[in-house]
């Protein structure tokens, strides 16, 4: 009897001790996982990557504890493992690693996420004799957890390969020493114990120093970002699908660095533009204004940067052969890019232009009542009134036929104004066709003068209403939240401008002489 009752205390101790335990470890748990969010609020990223990365282990750990009923740990109200959260969570561990260069703490954290998702989402799966809506939703769980798994690994591999290629281009002439002593490995400093993850293969950054290796890193991200785009289709997953099309591109932009020959460099930027000029059609302005504004910039940028390739290559035969002519396809194809670069930033420009509503009936508009035309009978105050209200009438009707009003933030606004300086740069690289007299370069130098007259006067309107201070910030403001200097915006822009205003006119009429010769 005293045997039993002993070994029913003992029982009875070993569960309190468990109790006691469980509520302690959970308590730990979300202590830290306060301390990791407030520091996210406080913009302290370090410490805030610290708390998280302890909360993942924290969760684990218990988790690992608790898979049988004889560890004596028991679970309590709110403290279940949900691998949804935990993987998600853990993945947004990655950027964070990669924007320190902790590549295989990255990847660490990407193999985790992909054992969470196959133990706990694929298990969860209910057998045949389950119901089918259970059956489908729990499916549909574990198809949503891989599409997004997918798509974090190729983010992570577009970040390898475009680490690579800045270090590529940093190299004069985009060659690459080779290195006598092997560079160092990059250990891994976080460790999902339990999980039995495997190795990290993925190829460092600085192995990446040729075309071949960049190409590897590529098919590995294009086939991650293609298994996600089969999940996050256009109709159903607007701004998933874009960026995908965006992350894709990008992928081709920086393959693009390490190739060498022209055309197949044209070829990539090629494929990176086609993936984005669809979707400008594809949606509404209305809902998806932002990611239009990101898709028509880089638009632009791509075929920008063909058109520099092109006229490059052309410059480059005129210089070994000054009496080298383009052909009439390198003109077509040059100035095709060019009309798909202006196209791309007006098309950004007029996002920041916003329609009036339309009123539901006609109100008299304050200042409607007389005429605004002077009379002999007006003295000084009535002739500035009059013609404060015509210089208000056409500015006005300007606006409409632009089609509404200027509405830019001060934040966006030097990426405005560079839009409208690309724009008037473009105008200017327009090639004449062969055996033309010059008539369509001069009207491209013109366009572009007057581009370059009106933004100089824009833009020194516009930064002289910027806030001269930034504003006081609280504590949970960014610290490191740039503040746009009108001192310093736009102006290594607008001097080019300024230069350029002096120079087009003498390139006009260079080009009317040379067309006058040709034409004799």
């Amino acid at each position: 009897g005293s045997a039993s009752a002993s070994a029913s205390a003992s029982a009875e101790s070993g569960v309190a001790s468990g109790v006691a335990s469980g509520a302690l470890l959970a308590l730990r748990t979300q202590v830290v996982f306060y301390l990791a969010q407030a520091y996210a609020a406080l913009h302290r990223a370090h410490d805030s990557a610290h708390y998280c990365q302890q909360t993942l282990l924290f969760q684990l750990e218990a988790e690992t504890k608790a898979e049988g009923p004889e560890s004596g740990v028991r679970r309590f109200e709110g403290t279940k493992f949900n691998a949804d959260e935990w993987y998600k969570n853990c993945a947004g561990l990655v950027n964070y690693f990669i924007n320190q260069d902790r590549y295989r703490d990255a990847e660490q954290c990407l193999l985790a996420c992909d054992a969470v998702v196959t133990r706990h989402l694929e298990g969860a799966i209910p057998p045949a004799p389950a119901p089918l809506h259970q059956m489908a939703a729990a499916r549909e769980r574990l198809e949503e957890a891989e599409a997004d798994m997918n798509r974090r690994w190729g983010i992570f591999y577009l970040n390898i390969l475009k680490d690579a290629a800045l270090e590529f281009k940093d190299k004069e002439g985009g060659e690459i020493e080779v290195e006598t002593e092997e560079p160092p490995v990059s250990k891994v400093q976080i460790d999902f114990k339990g999980l039995n993850l495997g190795p990290c293969t993925a190829p460092l950054v600085s192995k990446v120093t040729s075309f071949e290796a960049a190409r590897d890193v590529f098919k590995l991200c294009g086939a991650r970002l293609a298994k996600a785009k089969a999940y996050y289709q256009l109709d159903g997953f607007v701004t998933d699908h874009v960026a995908l099309c965006k992350d894709a591109s990008c992928a081709f932009k920086w393959l693009a660095v390490f190739e060498q020959d022209e055309k197949r460099k044209t070829a990539m930027f090629g494929r990176a533009l086609a993936l984005l000029t669809p979707l400008l059609a594809q949606l509404g302005r209305q809902a998806y204004e932002g990611e239009l504004k990101t898709l028509s910039w880089e638009a632009g940028e791509i075929a920008t940067e063909m058109v520099e390739m092109k006229q490059e290559r052309i410059a480059k035969k005129k210089e070994a052969n000054p009496a080298y002519v383009p052909s009439r396809v390198e003109v077509q194809k040059s100035n095709a890019y060019c009309a798909q670069a202006l196209e791309a930033f007006e098309k950004f420009a007029k996002f920041y232009r916003k329609a009036k509503p339309v009123p539901l009936f006609d109100l008299p508009k304050p200042g409607d009542e007389g005429s605004d035309e002077e009379s002999e009978y007006d003295d000084a105050e009535d002739k500035a009134r009059k013609a404060l209200k015509r210089a208000e009438k056409a500015k006005a009707a300007a606006e409409e036929a632009l089609g509404g009003e200027l509405d830019i933030p001060d934040d966006e606004l030097e990426l405005h104004l560079r839009a409208h300086f690309y724009i008037a740069r473009l105008h200017g690289k327009v090639l004449p066709s062969p055996g033309d007299s010059g008539e369509s370069m001069v009207a491209g130098l013109r366009n572009s003068l007057k581009k370059y007259e009106w933004l100089a006067k824009f833009a020194k309107e516009r930064i002289e209403l910027l806030p001269k201070k930034p504003k006081p910030k609280t504590i949970l403001d960014d610290p490191d939240a740039p503040f746009l200097e009108p001192d310093k915006c736009f102006k290594s822009e607008l001097q080019i401008v300024e230069q350029m205003i002096e120079l087009i006119p003498l390139q006009i009429s260079n080009e009317l002489r040379r067309g006058a010769t040709v034409g004799r």
